[in-house]
């Protein structure tokens, strides 16, 4: 019996500064700190013998030095860099701390926490859209 099924690994980018002291990203091109980049080869060497049969990121330079890490232990493997996968653009929001949201603007933060959910979901959307065109695009019709 043919196996119909399919494996996703999602993986988060390593920690940014901005992580680190509850700064909002956003759509910022932040870097990875020194854990972050730790945490980067730590996932890369992990994943290191799994088999992957496409890898998509964010264009964003946090996503992308992480996704770089795990791919170079795949040679065959290429990489593929989407605006489609990048983070939520907060707007005015970006750069700001969390907690000074928290106070300054409690409205919009508990919005925030409620829409969260939704945005992982339509990002995972777009993982799939991703995955399904490459397959489609890839399948040899007779």
């Amino acid at each position: 019996m043919k196996n119909n099924t399919c494996e996703i690994t999602v993986i988060r980018h390593g920690q940014t500064t901005a992580n680190k002291v509850g700064t909002l990203q956003g759509q910022l091109d932040t870097q990875l700190d020194d854990l972050g980049l730790l945490q980067a080869d730590a996932v890369a060497n992990r994943l290191k013998n799994y088999h992957f049969d496409i890898a998509y990121s964010s264009d964003l330079s946090r996503t992308m030095v992480t996704a770089k890490k795990i791919v170079a232990f795949h040679p065959n493997l290429e990489l593929n860099p989407t605006l489609e996968l990048r983070e939520w653009n907060l707007g005015i929001f970006q750069g700001q701390s969390i907690n000074e949201l928290k106070i300054s603007n409690p409205d919009f933060f508990n919005l925030l926490k409620k829409v969260l959910l939704e945005h992982l979901l339509n990002v995972m959307s777009k993982l799939f859209r991703l995955i399904r065109w490459k397959f489609v695009k890839n399948v040899d019709i007779h």
